[in-house]
């Protein structure tokens, strides 16, 4: 009689025991030459390795969190580059021995046992969890959500954002367009107005920069960004407003009027002609102009959710003439968006809630915003016309969450290629 496979449980018990020694053996390599309080920079730097493959070697090395190493863990080819990498700083050959066992042990039990080789974050995440865990986790959140609209005052039925990709007349670039659709608002006469859409922004290792441009053709003077045919009727300044200086703008909801009969929705979209670049590019310091680690490697996609909110939906439109083919790494992380003097997203704090990134073949919504998608469809056209293409050229790439915690980050982010 055949046996019984082994438990998905028992193998990630098993995977993670490999994980471990796999982290010690990098540890050991590295002995003093690199520290757990240097970050991923400095431990490119050191290796001589791009930014992006200095960041797992060191996230794989030092990070106590399990699921943010699954996460980061270098593919196979980029094994052979780091512990080559490790060689040419002097390492002791028994040192590297060690290594080269753990990792190989690794990579023997992910294929005897069949495991994605390319999805062993997901496969960690849906084996790690069960249907009861993550039905609690949805009560908790469920309940802050409840918590902190009652203490806020305010309240969202659905955050729904989208970023369309595609290329720029600008070689080497892409154009943005930013759709997002503020679903079913509320505000206590108690509460301050809150701010329901800010401008795009972008962030690179130059700064952080509030777009200006505007998507939408025939957009009100009075209200840039909105998109009034695909928002409520007949929308006043006793509702909505705008707010901050240019480039600090903020759209402010005040409360739907008493006399609405259903609940109200807001639509804006936003262009960026040139955003950038969709290739790995060296800059040069001003110190001594030599070609250091200043290299753009990571195209990066974030919605910030600051509010007590039913349903999150944040998708990544990723048009087909970019070179863009494979999924990207995607997460859910605790904090806000860059600030100034920063070039990405922290991801210190991930938050694991059970969602996975998906591939939908069409934009269509979840409850409870399922009577938004032809709204939601039709900004996505209008966005994608703007950027002088057809929403059938996109690749749709999606995360989505009930009950999002506040001042969660969904992020997506592609690795640059080189350029050939």
């Amino acid at each position: 009689m055949p046996q019984d496979p082994t438990p998905a449980s028992t193998l990630h018990l098993q995977f993670t025991a490999l994980l471990a020694e796999v982290s010690l053996a990098l540890r050991t390599a590295f002995g003093s030459r690199i520290r757990v309080d240097q970050g991923g920079r400095a431990a490119a730097r050191v290796l001589n390795l791009d930014k992006t493959l200095g960041w797992r070697v060191f996230v794989t090395a030092f990070s106590a969190d399990d699921a943010r190493v699954v996460k980061a863990f270098p593919g196979k080819l980029a094994w052979r580059k780091v512990i080559v990498a490790i060689e040419t700083l002097g390492v002791s050959t028994p040192r590297i021995a060690s290594l080269r066992r753990a990792v190989a042990a690794l990579e023997s039990f992910v294929e005897t046992h069949q495991l994605p080789r390319q999805g062993l974050d997901a496969w960690s995440r849906r084996v790690s969890t069960s249907p009861e865990g993550d039905q609690q986790a949805l009560r908790l959140r469920k309940s802050a959500t409840n918590a902190n609209r009652s203490l806020l005052g305010v309240h969202l039925r659905a955050n729904i954002a989208a970023y369309l990709v595609a290329p720029s007349s600008t070689p080497g670039f892409a154009a943005l367009a930013g759709a997002k659709i503020v679903d079913g608002p509320s505000r206590e006469p108690s509460a301050s107005p809150f701010p329901i859409y800010r401008p795009l922004l972008t962030w690179s290792d130059e700064g952080v920069n509030r777009s200006a441009g505007d998507a939408h053709p025939a957009a009100s003077p009075r209200w840039p960004s909105l998109v009034s045919e695909l928002s409520s009727e007949a929308i006043t300044n006793d509702e909505l407003c705008l707010s901050g200086a240019k480039g600090e703008r903020a759209f402010d909801f005040l409360g739907s009027a008493s006399t609405r009969p259903e609940r109200m929705y807001f639509s804006f979209a936003e262009l960026i002609a040139c955003a950038g670049p969709v290739f790995q590019e060296q800059h040069q310091t001003e110190k001594d102009h030599s070609q250091e680690d200043q290299t753009d490697d990571e195209m990066q996609f974030a919605l910030l959710s600051q509010y007590p909110t039913d349903l999150l939906v944040f998708d990544v439109l990723m048009h087909r003439d970019l070179p863009f083919d494979g999924p990207p790494d995607s997460g859910f992380y605790h904090g806000g968006l860059p600030r100034p003097g920063e070039e990405s997203i922290s991801r210190a704090f991930p938050v694991h809630c059970g969602a996975a990134l998906t591939r939908p073949q069409t934009p269509q919504l979840p409850a409870p915003s399922a009577d938004r998608c032809a709204t939601y469809e039709a900004l996505l056209v209008h966005c994608a016309e703007a950027l002088g293409t057809a929403l059938a050229d996109y690749r749709i790439y999606r995360l989505c969450l009930e009950h999002p915690p506040i001042r969660l980050s969904c992020v997506m982010s592609w690795h640059l290629p080189r350029a050939r």
